[in-house]
């Protein structure tokens, strides 16, 4: 079983390192012997037992997707134009890469914050 493991890691926010910790813990109680992938910056601390895929790297990340079984997003507001319109697009497409893979995927402990912008007027 290899897990994706996505979200606002490694990038110098203790409240998103809490999250990513908490995500493996999930992760591993229900999948012991996983092999799992982080999504991060090349900087950002990962448990030496799982394997970093840089944020920045297209096909890093689209092999990642196209290898896991299963895609988590590990929780807070990912989804959300507040710190960046680009942000909610990143991972949107990669949520969406991941149906077309046909991946099993878990949105874990979401917030969803106000989104704005000229696509989401009604």
């Amino acid at each position: 079983m290899t897990v994706f493991l996505i979200g606002y890691y490694g990038m110098g926010n203790a409240g998103d390192l809490l999250l990513m910790y908490q995500s493996i813990k999930l992760i591993q109680d229900r999948y012991p012997n996983a092999n799992i992938q982080i999504l991060t910056s090349k900087e950002g601390p990962i448990p030496a037992f799982c394997s970093r895929v840089y944020r920045r790297s297209f096909i890093d990340i689209f092999l990642a997707i196209f290898r896991s079984n299963l895609m988590v997003f590990g929780g807070g507001e990912l989804f959300q134009t507040r710190s960046s319109k680009r942000s909610m697009w990143f991972y949107l497409s990669l949520l969406g890469l991941g149906v077309l893979f046909h991946k099993r995927i878990f949105l874990l402990s979401h917030g969803f914050s106000a989104i704005s912008g000229r696509f989401t007027r009604a």
